[in-house]
């Protein structure tokens, strides 16, 4: 083997290595990037509650001042039952708060709902802190950093809202954020395993939330990692990542900062250096594994065929993989220019409506079911891309559980009868009558949204005819198998290999329907999470397309009918 070969080889191997690491990389700012911007979000979805409470007519005075008292921590039960149905309204519908308290200008505390926590109360003040002093010194809601409530006991995230009547100041309702309840949302939707951690800390270094795969948090303690010089990095606005030693052991730590109220807190998405550069070192020794063989090989038959057959499939295999760049830089391209289109469809409306009513010039209801239409494809936008990211990472979970596939199957198709029936598309579903006691073993919601994406494409490109969907098992009871055809646009056969691929949608080539391409890269996805799989094809005379998505049966309803075979 000649020296340019094997430089060859080596250069290719650490360009790979390389491609490898900043894959891992991107991925990983991408997560803590989700992870970032849907936590602000949550402050900014339980603060907006907590305004609408506060701007309500019933909380513009403070009527039963004579009836605070020390013993009761604020006013015993009976008195401010309207202001309490609120506080009750607005915790059973935001489940995110632990508590609901209005708190009077000079700090002593009106009412908690639940009226338990306000009794648990050590004292009646709290005029010293910062969920109470900086809503009333600016004027504006403030979420303060994390504490261990006085109420619970649990870690929360107080948030305070001034209360104004005619410019005069009558309280400050506060909402505290149940960070337990944060973490039961955060474990759903994130996989931690292989040794992932993700940590939320507060301006001051304070970590929020720890979630790991391993670990426990019991909410009584709050832990500071301000010493962590990622810590300092991302409270001090910046975004980057480091390897540093935590515990004796190296960590890579991928941190993003996130602006709550003007301060800089942030999400650190960690894992030791050998479990996230894992597939790497397999990549660097597989090679070098390769390379002493290819030279013993050489040493045995001979220096010019080696060299000739090395250099050879070296260039095949540059060429293939130049192809595939190639290839996936034309898919960005068209998934940029789709998804600009797709985020700017939906805003215009949006601002146009909500500007009008904020003015009070939109009297008709059907303005508002467009704004919520729009609202609703945006949010789908909006999932679409964390679940990419989180599928990328290897961080989606799935809570399986056995259930009735054609439950979910009826679920999905009751949910797409009206929009069939504007359409005027019919809409059938084929059951099997064996098919009625099987059970799949299932993330139930994550393949409704499978059927759902399929059945919604199926509207997108039908403009006559309609939609059947079948449901029925293999001849061997192995499989389940859910079959849609519909009589729409059929998929151009360049596009037809490459349909479950990111980016990849049939808008591309037919501008009169939208779509980011991003929806069945996601089934297929969650098909394969679940061992089974997806496939498509175009009807053989060009009147529409068939899905067909297998699932394995449970095993436990497999050895049910073996049973019942044998007795």
């Amino acid at each position: 083997m000649s020296l340019i070969s094997v430089i060859v080889v080596l250069i290719v191997t650490e360009q790979a290595i390389s491609k490898q690491t900043e894959d891992i990389l991107e991925q990983k700012a991408v997560t803590a990037n989700v992870l970032a911007s849907r936590f602000q979000l949550r402050i900014a979805d339980a603060t907006s509650a907590l305004e609408i409470a506060a701007r309500s007519e019933e909380f513009a005075s403070a009527d039963s001042l004579d009836a605070v008292s020390e013993q009761y921590k604020g006013l015993p039960i009976g008195y401010e039952e309207e202001k309490r149905k609120i506080a009750k309204d607005v915790l059973e519908e935001y489940d995110s708060f632990e508590t609901f308290a209005f708190a009077l200008p000079n700090g002593d505390i009106y009412f908690v709902e639940p009226h338990d926590r306000q009794l648990s109360l050590p004292r009646l003040n709290y005029a010293d802190r910062d969920w109470h002093r900086m809503p009333i010194a600016t004027g504006q809601p403030f979420a303060a950093d994390a504490l261990i409530s006085t109420a619970t006991d649990h870690r929360v995230i107080p948030i305070g809202i001034p209360v104004y009547a005619d410019e005069s100041l009558v309280g400050v309702v506060v909402g505290a954020m149940d960070l337990e309840n944060l973490e039961s949302q955060l474990r759903s939707e994130l996989n931690l395993s292989d040794n992932n951690r993700v940590v939320y800390v507060d301006d001051k270094g304070n970590a929020i939330e720890d979630l790991s795969g391993t670990s426990s948090d019991t909410y009584t303690s709050i832990a500071s990692l301000a010493h962590l010089q990622s810590v300092k990095k991302v409270i001090g606005g910046e975004a980057g990542h480091l390897i540093e030693s935590i515990d004796s052991n190296d960590i890579l730590t991928v941190y993003r900062p996130t602006t709550i109220d003007g301060r800089n807190w942030g999400v650190l998405v960690m894992q030791p250096v050998s479990d996230a550069f894992s597939t790497i070192e397999f990549l660097r020794n597989q090679a070098y594994t390769m390379l002493a063989i290819l030279i013993g090989i050489s040493a045995a038959s001979g220096y010019f065929l080696i060299s000739f057959r090395i250099n050879s499939t070296l260039a095949k295999e540059l060429a293939k993989a130049n192809a595939i760049l190639i290839e996936k830089e034309r898919m960005k391209d068209d998934f940029l220019k789709l998804a600009s289109h797709e985020l700017r469809t939906p805003i215009q409306p949006i601002l146009g409506y909500s500007s009008l009513g904020m003015r009070g010039l939109v009297n008709d209801d059907r303005a508002w079911h467009v704004v919520h239409k729009e609202a609703q494809r945006l949010m789908k936008l909006a999932n679409n891309i964390v679940d990419i990211t989180m599928i990328q990472s290897g961080m989606m979970s799935y809570e399986m559980t056995d259930i009735k596939i054609v439950d979910i199957v009826q679920s999905s198709v009751d949910g797409i009868r009206t929009a069939a029936e504007e359409r005027h598309l019919t809409l059938d579903l084929s059951v099997d009558a064996k098919c009625q006691e099987i059970a799949v073993h299932v993330d139930a919601s994550r393949l409704k949204r499978v059927f759902d994406e399929i059945l919604e494409n199926a509207i997108k490109f039908t403009s006559k005819g309609g939609i059947r969907v079948e449901c029925k098992p293999s001849q061997e009871s192995q499989e389940f198998l859910v079959r849609f055809s519909d009589t729409g646009t059929a998929i151009a056969p360049e596009m037809l290999p490459r349909i479950f691929d990111i980016f990849a949608s049939k808008s591309v080539n037919d501008p009169t329907t939208q779509g980011a391409g991003l929806g069945l890269f996601i089934c297929q996805a969650i098909v394969r999470a679940h061992q089974g799989t997806i496939v498509v094809q175009n009807i053989s005379d060009g009147t529409g397309v068939v899905f067909e998505v297998r699932l394995p049966i449970s095993s436990q309803y497999r050895s049910k009918k073996i049973d019942a075979q044998a007795n």
